[in-house]
């Protein structure tokens, strides 16, 4: 009798539960949990002592360590998002979304690294080996390094850590992102209504017209924060721009994102060795080590966009660095991790930061030194004048712009002997005009010819890299 009365009961509760969710959709939702506990990656489990040896144990016990995270919800969370469209590289996911105001995206915290392999390698033992490698990554690192951008005034995404569930309304692309963590992050921190360029586009302007200047101070200071979290992976690729226009000049700024080797470390043997060769990948230490390995990739971008600073502007630049981040606001970046992975090694990556950014002072203008001992300047396909202006002290050199009939200034730095060797024109042809005053000693002034530009000209080497994905 009792479980007669007991079915009849569930039955009835069933039944209602069924109507209030059909009436009433929101009423059910709203009792859904609002946080879960899960690990990043619970595959990254502690090695045996051979796989620790050559592949280390890395940051394995952050990917295996569950957190408490809230739960995404694409018509709930920070009051609901349309989504836009699929995206993301090799190894990421991502999705783009439209929120109240603002554009948003998801990217997915686990990497996989299949089809950023070689068609030949991708069912071999070695994508098993190279996935297992994305253990030294940090998977939580965004959370500290946009907050460090945020101290330094730097345009940057703001990333917050989430965890969809097959409840999180996202249809058809719930395969890619169900039961994944992920960051949500503003697609591009811009005044509503601005859209990023592209690097792609921003180098198209520069090539074609010499209105456009890209404001080589904030881009310095994006690239010490870089150098600070030990981010190698900074391409052509990982930026987008902001731009504004004033007195007829377009101005760019650049918006760093994707901070997903910030802080990589790993104690293998194979990205030890791996390091002799790709020396960007030595990983995030106290020691900076040579600022020139882990830029690497960034090197042709570099020489573009910081050809017009002199060692004051580094120094003013990397005191600012040291004053905006202090102690106690590298203390408070650290603590936006979850609490279970702070306690892992919270404290240790906060006294490494610090350590680095003392360091950082004296290396950086080391990379200052390295940059200009050799000076490429790259003119447009719009008519340009140089003046160079050579005394036994030092040499000035000025471009202009001849598009309108008065010239406008658009360069300009002081050339010392001693830190200056070459300085590179490229890019000018019978349309510009360049005039030299004064007794040429050092720096030598190179005016590349045509067919050896491939080998000087920054801009084209760094458009080629970017349409090749180098």
């Amino acid at each position: 009798m009792h479980r007669a009365y007991r079915n009849l009961y569930l039955s009835i509760s069933c039944l209602l539960s069924l109507i209030l969710n059909c009436i009433f959709p929101g009423a059910i939702a709203a009792q859904q949990v609002d946080t879960v506990v899960v690990a990043a990656n619970a595959h990254y489990k502690r090695p045996f002592i051979i796989k620790q040896l050559f592949l280390g144990s890395n940051y394995r016990k952050e990917w295996r360590t569950p957190v408490k995270v809230p739960v995404f919800n694409l018509g709930n969370t920070q009051g609901g998002f349309t989504v836009i469209k699929e995206g993301g590289g090799k190894q990421t996911k991502s999705l783009q979304m439209h929120g109240r105001e603002k554009d948003y995206v998801i990217r997915t915290i686990n990497k996989n690294v299949y089809k950023a392999l070689p068609p030949s390698l991708r069912n071999t033992p070695v994508k098993n080996i190279v996935q297992d490698l994305v253990s030294a990554s940090y998977p939580y690192a965004p959370l500290v390094v946009s907050e460090l951008a945020r101290a330094l005034g730097i345009v940057a995404p703001y990333s917050n850590l989430y965890y969809v569930q097959a409840s999180a309304g996202i249809g058809e692309y719930q395969d890619d992102f169900t039961n994944q963590m992920v960051f949500l992050e503003e697609s591009h921190p811009l005044p509503q209504g601005m859209k990023p360029e592209s690097t792609e586009d921003v180098f198209k302007d520069l090539k074609k017209d010499d209105r456009g200047i890209v404001l080589q101070k904030h881009y310095l200071r994006v690239r010490l924060l870089d150098m600070l979290v030990a981010d190698w992976d900074r391409h052509e690729d990982q930026w987008k721009w902001g731009k504004y226009d004033s007195a007829g000049r377009t101005y760019y700024y650049i918006i760093p994102f994707d901070r997903d080797q910030a802080f990589f470390k790993s104690n293998g043997l194979v990205v030890k060795a791996g390091s002799m060769f790709v020396p960007y990948v030595k990983g995030f230490r106290a020691k900076l080590g040579f600022l020139t390995d882990l830029t690497r990739l960034s090197r042709y971008i570099d020489r573009m966009f910081l050809n017009e600073l002199e060692e004051q502007d580094w120094r003013e630049a990397l005191q600012e660095v040291h004053d905006k981040l202090s102690d106690s606001v590298i203390d408070a970046a650290c603590l936006r991790l979850p609490p279970e992975i702070y306690a892992i090694r919270g404290r240790k990556i906060a006294s490494i930061l610090k350590r680095r950014r003392d360091a950082l002072t004296d290396q950086g203008l080391e990379y200052y030194r390295y940059l200009a001992q050799n000076i490429y300047l790259t003119g447009s396909e719009a008519k340009e004048h140089v003046t160079i202006q050579c005394t036994a002290d030092h040499t000035d050199v000025s471009i202009y712009s001849c598009k309108n009939a008065d010239q406008c200034l658009i360069f300009h730095r002081r050339f010392y002997p001693h830190s200056t060797r070459h300085i590179y024109l490229v890019g000018y042809d019978d349309d510009d005009t360049i005039d030299i005053a004064g007794k040429e000693n050092k720096p030598k002034i190179v005016k590349v010819p045509k067919e050896k530009e491939k080998d000087y000209n920054m801009l084209a080497i760094a458009m080629w890299r970017l349409k090749h994905k180098h």
